[in-house]
């Protein structure tokens, strides 16, 4: 039993760095967090010969977002093709901005919305860039509940707050949404307690205020920063999700 009180096994293929293209390519590249993995085996045995609820898929740099799609889609199907799977929900996780060279000049917020006009141009993550990978994959499986983890534009949001009213922490005083990193790709705690938050909030439909966390993760962060991002991380979830079951009707 799980923590939320709702029973839970979670079985992981992690091919990490990789795209989705690139996964569907190479089904045995396996990297990170190998003994969770014999059981399910590779992504082609783990997606087909058992019973998921959700699925997660994180979309990540390189090949156009044409190739990102058709991967995605593979997965999707392979999923699929189990008839357990037929109420299966499969989540588009949307990953936060690299903090390149680029993040010392425009806010989060900008870079989060940065053009981004096709999807034959590279996959890159950005709100336009998801946005138009999730409506494709939704168009093309109508009968298939896809939703979105936006964890991206969780942080684009609180960078915007950040900016007006920095937040004091006890390692670090956070001014932006950039203040989440330790390194250019990596996040630090205060980012870990809200991409992990925001995965939890979607999956399980629930306001952050009302999931229970192990106490390590919970204590974390500071409640300041807490009465800050639940209030976003719950709207975001909602609207992003909203807009999925506007576009089905």
């Amino acid at each position: 039993m799980g923590r939320n009180g709702i029973p839970a096994s979670i079985g992981w293929h992690i091919d990490y760095s990789q795209s989705a293209a690139s996964i569907v390519a190479n089904p045995q590249g396996v990297g990170g967090l190998d003994g969770l993995v014999p059981f399910y085996r590779a992504w082609p045995q783990a997606l087909r010969e058992h019973t998921w609820d959700y699925v997660a898929i994180q979309s990540y740099f390189g090949p156009s977002g044409l190739l990102e799609v058709a991967g995605i889609q593979t997965l999707i199907d392979a999923a699929r093709s189990n008839p357990a799977n037929a109420g299966t929900r499969i989540l588009l996780y949307s990953t936060w901005l690299w903090n390149d060279g680029l993040s010392t000049q425009p806010s989060y917020a900008t870079l989060w919305d940065k053009s981004h006009r096709t999807l034959s141009q590279a996959a890159e993550p950005n709100a336009r860039f998801f946005r138009r990978m999730l409506r494709r994959l939704r168009i093309e499986n109508p009968s298939v509940a896809i939703g979105v983890i936006p964890v991206g534009e969780v942080f684009a949001t609180v960078d915007a707050l950040l900016r007006r009213q920095p937040v004091e922490e006890s390692d670090r005083t956070l001014r932006s949404s950039w203040d989440f990193y330790q390194d250019q790709i990596h996040l630090g705690k205060q980012g870990c307690y809200i991409a992990h938050l925001t995965t939890l909030v979607t999956i399980l439909n629930r306001h952050p205020d009302g999931i229970g966390l192990d106490p390590a993760v919970a204590s974390s962060v500071s409640e300041e920063l807490k009465a800050v991002v639940h209030p976003v991380i719950w709207t975001v979830v909602v609207r992003s999700n909203r807009a999925y079951e506007t576009d089905r009707e």
